[in-house]
């Protein structure tokens, strides 16, 4: 039975709070023919109540990271990271992002983007803002630098997250001579809760030694006698906001109804800080109505969605809230009560634990799922038997037509791959880098292409999306390589399927061929291998944000280097890595050659990710039939050898005479490259 086709489109922005809870109930509950996008700056969202005792060393980074890769794999939700939302066109129904051409439609969009320090223009080289939080932890390695110097450190702020952040870098900075130093424009710490809560925090501040100066703010002017400034201010919202004509109260918040609705758009929507809830009471600014808030929001999109009755955030009148104090201890606040000493702190640990695990990497799906990308090819075996049958010979990695002057050839090749990630922007440009490899793999320079693109059925707006982020991807390629897509076909599938046939030329006498294997020849591969396995274990929702990150930027690398390479050190033979994997590459070449390989006990060609990964059980389905492959080539093969590669490295053999000096060009030009054997004879 076919999917329901896409009818409309959820934008999130921002992975604050309300979203994570939105996103937590759409993978419990989802709802048919609906596409949801989160756009968040980073591929990881720090838990803000976890920051301060990650800054004391109490927490790895792991621990207070959600991974958004895993989590929205999980969601069936798609992710967009490391961009940024410049802009809203409310007319158009679609926002526009700072490191993209191609603007993101919605059917509804909804806001929980982090807010923005005030003051953090002011003296971007020694101004560390808070929020993001993300952004700051980046920047921590600027900020430890200064403290190992002994220097001045200011927070501007003695509320709950400059009185704890405060106590962290007092702990952190211990066994430095930097001193840290807290201002507040009020009579107190903590001026938001009693009394004898900011007596007590203050309490904490001096027997750590933090300097606490109350009634001075510190601005703008003062900023001069420190050697870096933490701004710990009340937030501000994006300048965006109110320039895209969005209903916004006096301070440029977004001001909604209880239903969390734009007041001015119905189709936006807007959850945690960046909201000005019209007609309810007055109430903080923090997580604890952030989360109650997602739990209404998932109710209104999903309403809005179905046409169904709307319900209404309603603020409770008081909240826990639990403060990281330091040394073990924390203190509690509800309403008047305030509670303090060890336990308290072990019960915000605890808290804290019990919401990370809300977006902990599910459970591994144990159902086979067939590998996309170049692991969806046809089985080698299956694929030579085929093309035996019909005489059909599989020669080169393209076609060959010879000019007339007899001296240049134009190269022809065709490739296509079915969506393997959540991003199809991404996806175009890793398919055109891919699809442009083969002629690379014979020393050709890519000239004209023609597209090749399949998209689900879906309304005429994602239709639309999908295609422009798809060629959108692909042109940014062609504009890096060099050559011209000159048109192409469409047509409609149950998935994106994206492929270039390319035309270039090459030298005659210098093409590399796959039958060219000469013994004594050094055997190398210019991209780490691994990537079969990662997609396998996306698929899954089992791979981090930073094995994506990597695994990603692995595949963004072109081969246009290692071609040029491999012409100045005189090869002769070589190919692409592909689906079949290293030890398929090298099975073919070896048998065309009459030669044999004898492997080195190298080390250092894989992904980080392999070892995690394998290690789990996950392999590419492609994988049992590369495997295969061990009974042409000697001795034991590691299994990543056998592991299908999309948008690979070129495997080439080295001549003897030039190896030295073909190492020491690409250590000079940054070509990675690892030796994993030579050539002998039969």
């Amino acid at each position: 039975m076919n999917k329901p086709a896409v009818e409309k489109q959820v934008v999130l922005v921002g992975a604050g709070n309300a979203h994570l809870v939105f996103l937590k109930k759409w993978r419990m509950k989802p709802v048919a023919g609906v596409s949801v996008v989160l756009v968040n700056e980073s591929a990881e969202m720090p838990y803000s109540a976890m920051v301060p005792g990650l800054l004391a060393g109490e927490y790895w980074p792991s621990q207070v990271m959600v991974d958004l890769v895993s989590f929205c794999a999980s969601a069936g939700v798609r992710l967009i990271y490391d961009d940024r939302v410049t802009s809203i066109d409310l007319d158009a129904r679609h926002v526009i992002l700072a490191n993209r051409k191609t603007p993101l439609p919605f059917s509804f969009l909804s806001l929980n983007v982090g807010n923005i320090a005030p003051e953090a223009g002011a003296a971007p080289g020694k101004i560390f803002s808070l929020r993001p939080l993300a952004s700051f932890l980046g920047r921590l390695p600027e900020l430890d630098f200064i403290a190992r110097q002994g220097k001045k450190i200011a927070i501007a702020g003695a509320g709950p997250s400059g009185c704890e952040v405060a106590l962290a870098l007092a702990n952190r900075y211990r066994d430095t001579t930097a001193t840290v130093h807290l201002y507040e424009g009020a009579d107190r710490a903590l001026p938001q809760f009693p009394a004898n809560a900011g007596a007590w925090f203050q309490r904490r501040l001096r027997k750590q030694q933090v300097a606490l100066f109350t009634q001075r703010p510190l601005g703008q002017t003062g900023y001069g006698e420190f050697d870096a400034v933490i701004l710990a201010t009340s937030p501000a919202p994006e300048s965006w906001f109110t320039a895209s004509g969005i209903a916004c109260d006096e301070r440029g918040f977004v001001k909604v109804a209880a239903t969390l609705q734009s007041v001015s758009h119905e189709f936006v929507f807007a959850a945690g800080d960046v909201a000005a809830v019209q007609g309810v009471a007055p109430f903080a600014k923090n997580g604890v109505y952030s989360v109650r808030m997602g739990q209404t929001l998932f109710k209104s999109i999903s309403a809005a969605l179905q046409s169904q009755p709307f319900p209404k955030f309603r603020p409770q009148k008081k909240y826990l809230a639990l403060l990281n104090g330091g040394e073990g201890k924390g203190l509690l606040a509800y309403g008047g009560l305030i509670l303090k000493g060890r336990w308290t702190r072990k019960l915000k640990h605890r808290i804290d634990e019990a919401w990370m695990r809300n977006f902990a990497t599910p459970e591994m799906e144990t159902e086979p799922m067939r590998c996309l990308g170049c692991a969806a090819k046809v089985p080698g075996g299956t694929l030579k038997d085929s093309l035996d049958a019909l005489k059909l010979a599989d020669r080169e990695d393209c076609a060959i037509e010879v000019h007339a002057d007899d001296q240049k050839v134009t190269l022809k090749s065709v490739d296509f791959l079915s969506l393997f990630l959540d991003d199809p922007y991404t996806f175009g440009k890793i398919a055109a880098l891919h699809s442009v490899s083969d002629l690379y793999a014979m020393n050709g320079v890519p000239k004209t292409a023609l597209a090749l693109l399949t998209i689900p059925w879906a309304s005429e707006p994602l239709q639309k999306q999908w295609i422009s982020e798809v060629m959108g991807g692909a042109a940014e390629i062609a504009a890096q390589e060099g050559f011209e897509i000159n048109g192409g076909h469409t047509g409609e599938a149950e998935r994106i399927s994206f492929g270039l046939s390319v035309s270039g030329e090459a030298d005659k006498a210098k093409l590399f061929l796959k039958h060219q294997l000469r013994p004594g020849d050094h055997l190398v591969i210019t991209k780490r291998l691994g990537i079969g396995t990662l997609l396998a274990a996306w698929m899954r929702s089992i791979a981090t944000a930073p094995e994506m990150k990597e695994g990603i930027a692995e595949m963004l690398k072109s081969n246009r280097l290692a071609r040029e390479m491999f012409n100045e050190a005189g090869v002769i033979a070589a190919t692409d890595v592909t689906g079949f994997g290293v030890a398929g590459s090298l099975a073919e070449m070896a048998q065309k050659s009459g030669v044999t390989v004898r492997f080195s006990d190298a080390v250092g060609f894989e992904l980080d990710s392999y070892k995690r990964l394998s290690e789990l059980g996950i392999t590419s389905t492609l994988f049992p039939e590369n495997k295969k492959y061990q009974t042409a080539l000697p001795g034991a093969l590691p299994d990543c050898f056998f592991d299908p590669q999309t948008s690979g490295g070129l495997l080439g053999a080295i001549p003897e005479a030039n190896w030295d000096a073909f190492q020491k060009r690409a250590h000079d030009a940054g070509l990675f490259y690892a030796a994993i054997g030579r050539v002998a004879s039969r």
